[in-house]
């Protein structure tokens, strides 16, 4: 037979339990927040992939190109729910190559702007994009669009 006393959560087994989960959801709330941010700043980078891709072929149709909108690569955006602007510019002769991503409506306290600019490699046509952090958090961009010190 059951003691009819000791039937039920004590209180202390309940204040544990609370504890438990406020601790775990401090703990996962601002990961799954940050998270959803790199998913959304993710389509930004994807489009200046694509923004890349235009400006690197324009300039090996035309190595004395110089692009001051998308336009003039053959790139065609239109801002999408997460994707404000795509900035371009590009000397092709002097194989100077710069794209800018300006994120919105991300859900992080500054929307990052992330820039691409072109690091010529010895010789040949192929080019190195290094990805830079302008404004935003760093945790919202992907680890080779951080400063160094992070």
């Amino acid at each position: 037979m059951k003691d009819p006393e000791s039937s039920g959560v004590t209180v202390i087994e309940l204040l544990v339990v609370i504890s438990t989960i406020t601790i775990l959801l401090a703990v996962g709330v601002p990961q799954i927040q940050d998270f959803a941010v790199r998913a959304r700043v993710s389509e930004g980078l994807v489009i200046g992939s694509a923004a890349r891709k235009a400006m690197r072929e324009t300039c090996i149709g035309d190595p004395n190109a110089k692009i001051h909108d998308p336009i003039e690569a053959g790139f065609y955006f239109k801002p999408s729910k997460h994707v404000a602007n795509i900035l371009m510019s590009a000397d092709c002769a002097k194989r100077r190559m710069w794209v800018g991503v300006e994120t919105r409506d991300t859900g992080a306290y500054d929307d990052p702007i992330v820039t691409y600019v072109v690091l010529p490699s010895q010789g040949g046509m192929d080019y190195e994009w290094n990805c830079r952090l302008v404004q935003g958090l760093p945790e919202h961009v992907p680890a080779d669009c951080r400063p160094p010190n992070r």
